[in-house]
């Protein structure tokens, strides 16, 4: 388990979150146990997550968590150096590898 679990009232085990059954197991898992908030810890989460907040808000779950657009470009380096150049915001220089 993430060491953040140390600090959640509780955990579960799920399917890993490239597993096809991973959304359905977790609202699932949601409803039994009256969980209302779903907070992704790791990068792969949120990339899986993000395109499904509409399916787990039906299911009355708020999934915290950007848009999938958002979640794409910060998961992309160059893309996102480039978009904080356009908008006029500081970030490190970046390069492309090689």
């Amino acid at each position: 388990f993430p060491a953040a679990a140390a600090f959640a009232d509780g955990r579960l085990r799920l399917p890993l979150a490239a597993d096809p059954e991973f959304v359905e197991v977790l609202a699932e898992a949601c409803q039994r146990r009256g969980i209302t908030v779903v907070i992704p810890l790791a990068d792969h989460d949120l990339a899986r997550l993000a395109p499904e907040s509409a399916r787990l808000a039906a299911a009355g779950i708020r999934l915290a968590c950007p848009p999938p657009e958002i979640v794409s470009l910060c998961g992309d380096k160059q893309a996102f150096a480039a978009w904080a150049g356009e908008e006029g915001l500081p970030h490190p220089r970046t390069v492309p590898a090689g």
